[in-house]
């Protein structure tokens, strides 16, 4: 509580003395007028990212008001127990898958893509969603073919998804996996995994030198959680395997001048 004053006061009082504007905030006594202001919020929600307000949400959160109540309701072991979380159901956009590319990841696992034809989704522009694999394809998804129009959304509001088959195209192509890398041109290898609920369907590259699985590996390696290499992302790391600029891993350790001419940066301690 701030100086003995409700939630919805402080929350005010921090607003006049910040010299913000006070955001969206409804106090409702019954619960039809709850629901009421979660459907409220639902439809202001849908036309903030058209408006440009930048305010992308994907729920609202319910509070208790009166400070006495929420001393008498206390603290869970993770969140306050006079509060709760809604969430609305994820935006969904409709449009044509165009066709699927194979990317190649550190561990040489090909992941198909969608590249779709680009629509608005929960504020962006969406033109590509990852696959997963096979399997998903065929089981989750209803089997998409290229050329079908399919539903997406964007898991967590992030993350963009394919959804489902919305309708199927007289021209529509199957989906299949590449037998020669896309990347070096080498085998690739179909393996079965097996979990508790089924089995799924992947493809490796046999080339422990492909240059895509190098790159990959660069990228993943430069991230903040592994060992933060400021200025290297997908772009640098492929710019060292194409140009032969760092052919292997033991190259970021010497790290010449050319590689850091290309990060614009200087790595110092690495």
């Amino acid at each position: 509580p701030t100086l003995g004053l409700e939630h919805s006061q402080a929350l005010e009082y921090v607003h006049t003395l910040c010299g913000t504007r006070q955001p969206y905030l409804w106090r409702v006594y019954r619960r039809e007028d709850l629901w009421d202001a979660v459907e409220r919020h639902r439809l202001l929600r849908d036309t903030l990212w058209s408006a440009g307000l930048g305010m992308a949400t994907d729920g609202i959160v319910i509070k208790v008001e009166e400070n006495t109540i929420r001393k008498t309701l206390g603290l869970g072991t993770k969140s306050p127990r006079w509060a709760v979380a809604f969430k609305y159901p994820a935006q969904v956009a409709t449009t044509k898958l165009l066709g699927v590319t194979w990317q190649v990841g550190r561990t040489g696992r090909l992941t198909p893509v969608a590249e779709l034809d680009p629509v608005s989704c929960s504020g962006t522009t969406v033109g590509r969603a990852n696959l997963n694999n096979l399997t998903y394809i065929r089981t989750d998804l209803g089997d998409p073919r290229i050329n079908d129009m399919v539903s997406i959304y964007k898991g967590g509001e992030i993350i963009p998804q394919v959804q489902a088959v919305v309708s199927r195209s007289v021209h529509g192509v199957k989906i299949t996996a590449p037998t020669i890398c896309p990347a070096c041109g080498g085998l690739v290898k179909e393996e079965t995994s097996s979990s508790k609920t089924r089995d799924n369907l992947s493809h490796t590259c046999t080339n422990l030198s492909c240059p895509g699985r190098m790159a990959a590996h660069f990228s993943y390696i430069g991230k903040r959680e592994v060992m933060d290499i400021e200025g290297l992302g997908d772009v640098l790391a492929l710019r060292f395997v194409t140009e032969d600029i760092a052919p292997s891993m033991g190259y970021l350790w010497m790290w010449g001048n050319e590689a850091k001419a290309l990060a614009g940066t200087d790595p110092k301690g690495f």
